[in-house]
C-alpha cells in the first residue's frame, strides 16, 4: 500500500469552494480516499491549519467551526491516519517537540508550520507528500514532493 501525506492546503481548498483548487483537490481527495492500494496520512497538526486558514478567509468562527467539524467527520480514522509530529514523542512533551522542529526546520529550510508537516512525514517514513506549496518543501531530499495534479497524473 502506497502510503502519501496530505498537506493541509489539500484539506483547505476542498472546504472552501472559492479557492482556485477547490474542483482540483476535490477529486484527487475523493480519489486517492476510494483507492484501497492509497493510505492518506497528515499530522494531527493539520486540523490547527485547516481552522486557522478557514477563520482567516471565511472571517466567521461558527463558520469556521462547521467546516472544521466537517474536516474531523469527513476524514475520520480509517480513512485518514492522523499522524503525531514524532514516532517518539507520543506522551505530551511540548519542549522536546519544539526542539525537534527546530532541528528540522534548520536542516531542510521549512517556514515554521511547514516544519511540522516535514518532521511529521520523515518520523513516519512517508515517501510522498502531496501538496500546493512544492517550493516550502524543496530541501527534502530523497521524496516525492508533487501537487495533486502531478500524483494524479503519475499513478493513473
Amino acid at each position: 500500500m502506497k502510503k502519501i501525506y496530505v498537506d493541509s492546503n489539500i484539506f483547505v481548498d476542498v472546504e472552501i469552494p472559492q479557492r482556485d483548487f477547490h474542483k482540483k483537490s476535490s477529486d484527487f481527495l475523493e480519489s486517492v480516499l476510494s483507492n484501497q492500494n492509497t493510505r492518506v496520512c497528515t499530522s494531527v497538526y493539520t486540523l490547527l491549519e485547516i481552522a486557522s486558514a478557514i477563520t482567516r478567509q471565511v472571517g466567521k468562527r461558527n463558520i469556521a467551526w462547521k467546516h472544521l467539524y466537517n474536516v474531523e467527520v469527513k476524514y475520520k480514522e480509517g480513512q485518514v491516519s492522523w499522524l503525531y509530529p514524532s514516532r517518539e514523542i507520543r506522551v505530551f512533551d511540548f519542549e522536546k517537540l519544539v526542539r525537534a522542529l527546530i532541528e528540522t526546520s534548520i536542516q531542510y529550510y521549512t517556514p515554521a508550520g511547514d516544519t511540522i508537516h516535514a518532521h511529521t512525514l520523515i518520523a513516519n517514513r512517508i515517501r510522498t507528500l502531496i501538496t500546493r506549496n512544492k517550493d516550502h518543501f524543496k530541501h527534502l531530499k530523497g521524496r516525492e514532493i508533487l501537487t495533486p495534479e502531478e500524483f494524479m497524473d503519475r499513478f493513473k
